[in-house]
C-alpha cells in the first residue's frame, strides 16, 4: 500500500526535476511512512511513499523497473489474488520480492492492460513504458483506490492526493460552479473535483499519455456486467449458498498481509458480518476498533462489544469528546483535501489515528448497502408512483426525519425521477436560492442507471449510488485511515460480489420494509440477540447539535457564514435549513483550512527551484 505521485512534460526535451517530485511523495508521506523512492529520466518522473504490508524488505521499494528493464512502475493498493496469477503466468520468473508490485509490473510487461481483467483488488499505478514513451495511470473497478490528474504548464501532473499538485508548485483554485453539487449531494460526481482542472480517473478506467496525445479507456463497467443476466436465476437457497462463499473468499484475500489486520466494528449487521467471516475462516488475535459517544442515541459500544465478544475478538472502544473532535477536525480536513462529505469523516480519522498503534490493516463494512440494497432511502422506491400523492398526505410536514425529507421531495415535481437523483440527499436544489443546478454528470449516471434496470427504479438507484455516493464513501475510508497510515479493505467490494449481487432477482436483496434480505438471512442468526434486534443504526453524528452547543464550532461556524460562497445562501424550509448550515460549516471549513496550507507548500516548492 502506497501513495504514488510524478508527472511527465509533453516536450521530450524538457527534463523532470527531481525536487519536484520529492515534495510531491514528500506532501503525501502519511500514505507510506516507511519508505520512499523516486525515479527520474528525461521527461518523466515517478514518486512513491510506502506504507509496508506486503514484504517488508528493502526488495519492495517503489518506483520498481521490470526485469528487462522496460517498464517502470508507481503502484498504490493490493492486488489479492497476485501468488494465483504469478503461479498462472509467470512461473519461473527469477522475483527479486515477495511483493504485488513486482507481480502487477510483471504482468503488465507481459500481458499490457488487458491483465486488469483478472485482478483480484484495489489499486491505482501509473506505468512507464521507456520503450515507446507511453505512459499510462489506471484504477480498480470501483474505485477504492485514488488517481487524480492535471494539465498544467506543458505538463501533465499525477498523484494520490491532490495536495500532491499543490507541493509541486502548481495553482490550485476552487471551481465555484460546483458549489450546488457540493450542498446538495456533498461531492461532485465523476471526473470533475472541487478543484478547477484537477480531474479524478473513473473507476474501472485506465489513461494513455504519448506523443498522439491523452486517450482515456474503460476496461471494466458495472452496466455491462448487468447485461451477463442468467436466463434461470438461482434459487434464494442457492443464491444464498453463493453469496456465503463469495463473501467468505473475500475476506479470505483481504486478511493477506504481512503485518497486524483489525477491522472497523459498529454495532450493526456489516461489520458485524465481517467479524463473523474473520472468525470462521480462522483469523486469531483481530483486534476491533469501534468509536463511542456521550450521546446514547448514537452511541453503539455495548452491541460492538457484544460481536467482538462472541466471535472472540480484542475489542478497543474509542471514546470521543468534544475537545477531540475539535482538535481532530481540522488534522481530518487537511487529510481529506476535499470537503468532508459525511460527518463522521473525523471520527474515522480519530479511529485509525488510535488504531495505528496497533494495526496496519483494517477491514471496514462499508459497501454493503450499495451493493446489497440496504439504504432505507431505497425503500420508497418499491411501490408504484401512483401511490405517492396518497403516501404525502400521510407524511409529516415538519422536521428533519426521513419520512419529512420524503414529503419535502415529494412536493415537487419529477416524481421517481427526483427520488432517485436525490436519494442521497439530505437538502434539495430547488430548496437552495443562487446557487447552479445543473448537475450534467450526476444527469449521465441518471441514463446508465435507467438503460441497465429499465423498469425498476430501486435498482436504478442503487445503480446511480454507485457512481456517485459510493465515490464520496470511499474517498472518506481511504483518506481518513491512509491520513493515519491505515489501509483499509473492504470485503463487500470484492468485483466477483459486485457482479454476483447486481445480476441477482431484487426479492433476493430486499422485502418491503428491509434491505440487505440475503445477507440478514445468511449472517444476522450468527450474530448476538441484541444485535438481531437492533434497529439500522448508521455511523450517525449529531452536528446540528454540535453547531448550537458547542462554543468553539458555533464561533466558527459564525465566522464561515460570513464567507463570500455563504452570505447570500438562504432556504424557507427549517429543516432544509438545519443541513445548510451543516454543509455551510464543512464548505467553510475547507476553504479556510485547505488553500491557505497549499499555498504555503507552493511557496516552499518555488524556493526549491529558485533558491
Amino acid at each position: 500500500m502506497c501513495g504514488l505521485a510524478g508527472f511527465l512534460h509533453f516536450d521530450p526535451q524538457k527534463t523532470a526535476s527531481k525536487i519536484t517530485v520529492q515534495a510531491m511523495t514528500d506532501a503525501i508521506e502519511s500514505r507510506g511512512p516507511d519508505d520512499e523512492g523516486q525515479w527520474v529520466e528525461g521527461p518523466v518522473a515517478l514518486g512513491s511513499r510506502r506504507l509496508s504490508i506486503l514484504d517488508l524488505s528493502a526488495e519492495g521499494r517503489m518506483p520498481m523497473t521490470s526485469a528487462d528493464g522496460r517498464f517502470v512502475i508507481a503502484y498504490n493498493g493490493e492486488i489479492y489474488n497476485f501468488k494465483e496469477l504469478a503461479s498462472k503466468y509467470l512461473a519461473g520468473h527469477p522475483f527479486r520480492s515477495r511483493s504485488d508490485t513486482e507481480v502487477l509490473l510483471e504482468l503488465l510487461r507481459k500481458k499490457g492492460v488487458s491483465i486488469l481483467e483478472e485482478l483480484n483488488g484495489m489499486f491505482a499505478f501509473a506505468l512507464w513504458d521507456r520503450k515507446l514513451k507511453e505512459l499510462t495511470l489506471g484504477r480498480d473497478r470501483l474505485g477504492v483506490k485514488p488517481l487524480y490528474y492535471i494539465e498544467q504548464s506543458g505538463s501533465l501532473y499525477f498523484a494520490s492526493e491532490e495536495k500532491a499538485f499543490a507541493a509541486a508548485g502548481l495553482d490550485l483554485a476552487w471551481d465555484e460552479s460546483t458549489l450546488g453539487e457540493l450542498l446538495v449531494f456533498r461531492w461532485v460526481a465523476g471526473e470533475r473535483t472541487p478543484f478547477r482542472e484537477v480531474k479524478r480517473l473513473l473507476p474501472g478506467h485506465y489513461l494513455v499519455v504519448n506523443s498522439k496525445g491523452m486517450e482515456r479507456r474503460t476496461w471494466w463497467s458495472l452496466s455491462e456486467k448487468v447485461k451477463e443476466v442468467r436466463e434461470k436465476p438461482s434459487s434464494y437457497k442457492e443464491a444464498q449458498k453463493e453469496f456465503e462463499e463469495l463473501f467468505a473468499s473475500s475476506v479470505r484475500y483481504r486478511q493477506i498481509s504481512d503485518v497486524p489486520v483489525g477491522v472497523m466494528l459498529s454495532g450493526g449487521l456489516d461489520s458485524g458480518a465481517v467479524a463473523v467471516a474473520l472468525a470462521e475462516t480462522g483469523a486469531s488475535q483481530v483486534e476491533s476498533f469501534t468509536v463511542c459517544f456521550d450521546n446514547e442515541d448514537y452511541n453503539e459500544e455495548a452491541l460492538a462489544r457484544s460481536t467482538a465478544t462472541k466471535h472472540g475478538l480484542s475489542f478497543n472502544r474509542i471514546q470521543l469528546n468534544q475537545n477531540d473532535l475539535i482538535e481532530t477536525l481540522d488534522q481530518a480536513q487537511w487529510a481529506s483535501d476535499e470537503p468532508m462529505i459525511h460527518g463522521n469523516d473525523p471520527h474515522l480519522f480519530l479511529l485509525s489515528r488510535i488504531a495505528k498503534s496497533r494495526v496496519s490493516v483494517l477491514l471496514s463494512g462499508e459497501g454493503a448497502d450499495e451493493v446489497l440494497g440496504g439504504y432505507m432511502r431505497y425503500l420508497p422506491l418499491q411501490v408504484p408512483y401512483g401511490i405517492y400523492p396518497i403516501a404525502k398526505a400521510l407524511l409529516p410536514k415538519e422536521g428533519a426525519g426521513r419520512l419529512a425529507k420524503l414529503n419535502r421531495l415529494l412536493s415537487e415535481p419529477g416524481g421517481a425521477t427526483n427520488l432517485i437523483r436525490f436519494n442521497s440527499a439530505n437538502l434539495y436544489p430547488f430548496e437552495i436560492l443562487n446557487v447552479t443546478k445543473a448537475f450534467d454528470e450526476r444527469e449521465k449516471f441518471m441514463r446508465q442507471a435507467a438503460e441497465a434496470y429499465p423498469t425498476d427504479a430501486f435498482r436504478q438507484a442503487m445503480f446511480y449510488d454507485h457512481l456517485t455516493f459510493l465515490e464520496s464513501v470511499l474517498h472518506r475510508n481511504d483518506r481518513m485511515t491512509m491520513g493515519a497510515s491505515i489501509e483499509c479493505r473492504v470485503p463487500f467490494l470484492d468485483f466477483r460480489l459486485v457482479e454476483w449481487a447486481a445480476r441477482q432477482p431484487k426479492s433476493h436483496l430486499v422485502q418491503m420494509s428491509r434491505g440487505k434480505k440475503i445477507l440478514r438471512d445468511t449472517f444476522v442468526k450468527r450474530l448476538p440477540s441484541e444485535v438481531q434486534r437492533a434497529k439500522k443504526w448508521g455511523f450517525g453524528v449529531p452536528w446540528s447539535r454540535y453547531l448550537l452547543e458547542w462554543p468553539k464550532l458555533r464561533e466558527r461556524h459564525e465566522e464561515f457564514k460570513q464567507l463570500p460562497f455563504a452570505r447570500e445562501l438562504n432556504t424557507s424550509s427549517p429543516a432544509a435549513n438545519a443541513y445548510l448550515q451543516i454543509q455551510i460549516f464543512f464548505l467553510g471549513l475547507w476553504l479556510t483550512q485547505i488553500f491557505p496550507k497549499y499555498r504555503a507548500l507552493q511557496s516552499t516548492t518555488r524556493h526549491l527551484h529558485h533558491g
